[in-house]
């Protein structure tokens, strides 16, 4: 399946190398967001994940081993498509639209899930995003 890019994906994927985060360790900093998002979500699992040209790559997880995915595979791919903040209430129905999600619905029964955007110093439009 082709993987859809939103119009704004050379510049995001600029910004983001930018940042030089992809491949770095695990920092405190990181997970104590997504230790905090777990507990004010009350949610089990929280990620901080980056999307660039091919995979969903973990900067931090709460609840379940950091991991990368194939863009194709990554709900948060999918987010980078949208304005709004993406809720999927029944995750496991994502094969019904042709999304393969192998890594979410198998490793951990994954049945709802919602990003968020990272907001840039310009505003939203110069973000990258990450997801939970």
């Amino acid at each position: 399946m082709a993987t859809a890019v939103p119009f704004t994906e050379s510049h995001r994927l600029r910004r983001l190398k930018t940042f030089g985060i992809l491949d770095t360790p695990a920092e405190e900093h990181f997970d104590s967001i997504t230790r905090v998002a777990a507990s004010l979500l009350q949610v089990p699992i929280a990620l901080l994940n980056f999307i660039d040209e091919t995979r969903e790559w973990c900067k931090s997880a709460w609840g379940m081993a950091r991991r990368s995915a194939k863009r194709e595979e990554s709900l948060c791919a999918q987010a980078l498509l949208t304005n709004d903040i993406p809720v999927i209430p029944d995750a496991t129905a994502m094969k019904n639209l042709g999304i393969t999600l192998k890594w979410s619905v198998s490793a951990t029964s994954l049945s709802m899930w919602g990003g968020i955007e990272s907001v840039g110093q310009h505003g939203p439009r110069d973000a990258v995003r990450n997801c939970s």
